[in-house]
């Protein structure tokens, strides 16, 4: 016998997972819980009650059953307050708490006619729920984490669809939610507002026409919403919150703005003491890359184009109101812009012989565009279309409004525009968008906006350089001035940290100068990911989307654990609300030290549960295995405060060659470790481990566990996420597939003279597709195969078995692809009523394709026989009536 648990152990665990309703009798309604079949997958198919999404099971369960789960090997993780809302300043519960009154206009009724509402729903969503809210005559429009959506309806359709399956609240969207308490307390007197509205209501304009409002501008952010910027009196903003139509009421955050030495630091061509020497443009030559062919974009304060670093890197920005004239004299823009790509064609020296004016990527070619300008709404969007539209594939942004406001609207606007920041071009224009965090100096979420976006890169800073000749060896510590998250919503930020406090730069029409804030911080890792792009080019001869270049940069980061943040206090471990991942070490995306596998949104999921898996051998199996999994998620709803800005939720999920499990985001002193729960907030996952940990390969798996929103808009209308993996000192394995069986036996122990059933599942990890898929199953002498069973699943697969003697052979009905997991397979024996003591079957699965790793082909299973007539107690549970095994 196994020491892991049988499978009769765990459908003892009593009604938790035998019930036949959706919650468990006596389970209160915070305790719920996902409950996956851990490394047996072949139970999952026996678990009952709940809500079943494949691979894993949504249930309400008292705690001591959930421990006991825990206790029999089940992976089981928490969901505490699943259900509890964030929205216009309060947490509630629908359900458990009720839902608050109106706050800020107490005299507020909803009205019988369409206006924004809440449906919440029983758990991850399913695209079935939401297409039964569209024939109920509701439009879901905006998710909302905990399961909930904002939606487009009357009243009537509300109560038609409280009765939907799958439904568990419907409520009001009250002013509260569109007046957040981040924009709230402005004195009397004009302020300048961003209205989120229904595109094409007459009330609104109407409305607004009464009270005077100015209409500044007004635009589409997407299909649901239009900005529509506003002069009006702060006296006025409460009232217009009620209006039907209105989904949020934002005042406009002001913007303001955020030599070789520097770029050698940061590229890590340091000696051992930490100290940077010159020859950056050598190491450019070395490792193939300076960013030629590649075009960035400049969003700053103006660039002073004809500074001799910088007139041979300058591309005219055509036809965009935010478009630069290349003749500004600002200091901030030239500085920043010179960090980026200016070239030394100057030859200016400092007396260490650093060149002044070498950027990152000096080959690559610049854009300019000003913040500044006059620009319609959305204003933060539509400067991204206008960087695409001039070429360019990403934009630094060393500016931004003050803070913090919570996931807001410039941030939705950001993260609409890192998948396709130009609506009208057909298909996605994908930008990476680069962000300075605010200049913060330290504290707690003392960032700025659009710093709470989850698509962009936003940066923080650390030292680099005491003057224009003397660096600052404090390369590890997070200087003074950056912020430090986290997100209002629990998110962490910023992402990676760089080099940049102090830096010489670029200014005047020919001069140099010292600046030193996060906005030096962005234009490296610009520059940088500029590097990244010709790289990626080489490589696979087309872009990285956003996702791949964060994904790239993060998973190789050096680890700042240990050393000083802002406050000079020990930075905690990563990933952490002050390092992010850490310090970018771009010499080691772009130079790597063993070979790396990129996959980048080739694979869609559609529903939850759904997962996609690859097996990955390490290169080096004497070097650590470092992945890293990043998704462009769908925009989120943009209220502002604590509400969560997330939306779709991936689990990365990665198993070494000993079975050990280690999820994203679970670390313990720099690496993964075993355990933990799966980060349900963050889409950046990595899992970093040690040659003692992997062992020589690893099994990658991507699991779908909440798809609530569209995240492909121009691939159609259903919810839909794709997303970029980065794994370092990985290779695929040999040509093949590979691959995998589970055999679980039930029950366990079994009572002589009653039927035994082996549970078989088969998994392919590729990389290419099995053929003539089948399954040997070796019975004992003391079992009679009667039949087979077959769970159906999403392949559309099924099994064929026959017998002869003790031999079982099953056979699937066609090609089994990389990825997927074959039905489950469940095979069925009488057991001689003579038997008695252990017996053994052994399964084995193999196909017409080579196999590259052969040693998980094959399980056997060992079953205790009792004499008809045992009653058996065992592991604490009793034997009772009805239960298999009885």
């Amino acid at each position: 016998m196994r020491n892991t648990p049988t499978y009769l152990l765990r459908l003892a665990i009593p009604a938790a997972l035998a019930g036949a309703g959706s919650a468990h009798a006596g389970a209160t309604e915070s305790s719920w819980w996902r409950v996956h079949a851990g490394p047996d997958a072949a139970a999952a198919a026996h678990f009952r009650g709940g809500e079943d999404y494949s691979h894993f099971r949504w249930l309400a369960l008292p705690a001591d059953d959930a421990a006991a789960l825990r206790a029999a090997g089940i992976e089981v993780h928490a969901a505490d307050d699943a259900f509890e809302l964030a929205l216009g300043g309060v947490r509630f519960d629908p359900l458990r708490d009720g839902a608050p009154p109106p706050g800020i206009r107490r005299s507020w009724s909803p009205q019988p006619g369409d206006d924004w509402r809440l449906v919440q729903f029983t758990g991850p969503l399913r695209s079935a729920w939401l297409k039964g809210l569209a024939e109920a005559g509701m439009e879901p429009v905006q998710y909302i984490h905990p399961y909930t959506y904002v939606v487009w309806a009357d009243a009537e359709s509300s109560r038609r669809a409280a009765q939907l399956e799958g439904v568990r609240w419907v409520g009001e969207f009250l002013p509260d939610y569109r007046y957040a308490p981040p924009f709230r307390g402005r004195a009397a007197g004009p302020v300048t507002v961003e209205l989120l509205a229904r595109p094409g209501l007459p009330s609104i304009d109407d409305a607004l026409s009464a009270r005077n409002v100015e209409v500044i501008s007004r635009g589409h952010m997407d299909r649901h919403f239009e900005v529509i910027e506003i002069i009006v009196d702060a006296g006025e903003l409460e009232d217009i919150a009620t209006l039907p139509g209105i989904y949020s009421v934002q005042p406009v955050a002001v913007p303001q703005n955020r030599s070789e030495m520097s770029v050698q630091i940061n590229s890590g061509n340091v000696d051992g003491s930490g100290a940077a020497f010159p020859g950056y443009r050598d190491y450019l030559d070395d490792i193939g890359v300076d960013g030629s062919g590649v075009i960035l974009a400049c969003v700053d304060s103006g660039t002073q184009a004809d500074h001799p670093d910088l007139v041979n890197r300058m591309l005219p920005c055509n036809g965009a109101p935010s478009c630069g004239t290349g003749a500004q004299s600002g200091a901030h823009g030239t500085h920043v812009a010179g960090i980026m790509v200016a070239d030394g064609s100057s030859g200016t020296l400092n007396t260490g012989g650093f060149l002044r004016g070498l950027g990152m990527a000096p080959g690559a070619r610049l854009v300019e565009q000003r913040y500044t300008n006059a620009i319609t709404a959305p204003q933060y969007l539509n400067r991204m279309r206008d960087s695409v539209r001039n070429n360019a594939v990403l934009s630094n942004n060393s500016w931004g409004g003050g803070g913090p406001a919570g996931y807001e609207s410039t941030a939705r606007q950001v993260d609409i525009g890192s998948r396709d920041a130009d609506a009208d071009a057909p298909g996605d224009q994908p930008l990476l968008y680069v962000l300075a965090i605010d200049n913060g100096y330290g504290g707690t979420s003392s960032q700025g906006v659009p710093d709470e976006a989850k698509n962009i890169f936003t940066i923080g800073s650390a030292w680099a350089q005491v003057s224009a000749e003397t660096q600052d060896l404090r390369n590890n510590d997070i200087s003074e001035n950056s912020a430090h998250g986290p997100a209002l919503d629990g998110r962490f930020i910023p992402f990676m940290i760089a080099n940049s406090r102090y830096t010489e730069s670029s200014a005047g029409t020919s001069g140099y100068a010292m600046q030193g804030g996060t906005s030096q911080a962005a234009p490296h890792v610009a520059g940088a990911s500029g590097l990244f792009f010709q790289y990626y080019r080489k490589l696979y001869g087309s872009d990285p989307s956003p996702a791949m270049v964060k994904a790239s940069f993060l998973a190789i980061t050096r680890d700042l654990t240990g050393n000083n943040d802002a406050d000079g206090n020990v930075i905690a471990p990563r990933p952490a609300s002050t390092q992010g991942w850490g310090r970018m070490q771009p010499h080691k995306v772009l130079a790597p030290d063993h070979p790396v596998v990129h996959i980048d949104q080739t694979h869609v999921f559609a529903e939850s549960g759904e997962t996609w898996q690859v097996r990955l051998a390490a290169a080096d199996p004497d070097a650590p295995m470092q992945v890293m999994l990043v998704w462009t998620d769908a925009p989120g709803p943009g209220l502002g405060g604590a509400t969560p800005g997330w939306v779709n939720d991936l689990d990365l999920r990665v198993t070494a060659a000993d079975d050990s499990l280690y999820l994203g985001n679970v670390f313990n002193a720099g690496w993964s470790a075993t355990g933990g729960t799966p980060d349900t907030r963050n889409n950046s996952e990595g899992a970093f481990l040690r040659a003692d940990q992997h062992q020589g390969h690893i099994d990658i798996e991507v699991l779908a566990a909440n798809i609530a929103g569209n995240a492909l808009p121009n691939a159609g209308a259903d919810n839909a996420q794709d997303f970029a993996l980065a794994c370092y000192n990985c290779v695929m394995p040999a040509a093949g597939a590979d691959l995998a069986l589970v055999l679980t036996d039930v029950p366990d122990p079994v009572t002589a003279g009653t039927a035994l059933t082996w549970v078989i599942g088969v998994s392919n990890m590729g990389p290419g597709a099995a053929t003539n898929t089948r399954v040997q199953l070796a019975l004992p002498p003391e079992a009679v195969y009667s039949t087979r069973y077959v769970d159906p699943g999403p392949s559309g697969l099924d099994w064929s078995c026959a017998a002869s003697g003790s031999d079982v052979e099953c056979q699937l009905d066609g090609d089994l692809p990389a990825g997927v997991i074959a039905p489950l397979l469940s095979v069925e024996a009488m057991i001689a009523v003579t038997a008695e003591g252990p017996i053994e079957a052994t399964a084995t699965a193999s196909s017409d394709t080579p196999d590259p790793y052969g040693g998980n082909n094959s399980r056997s299973e060992t079953t205790e026989v009792l004499p008809s007539g045992d009653i058996l107690f065992r592991d604490g549970f009793e034997c009772a009536a009805g239960r298999p095994g009885c």
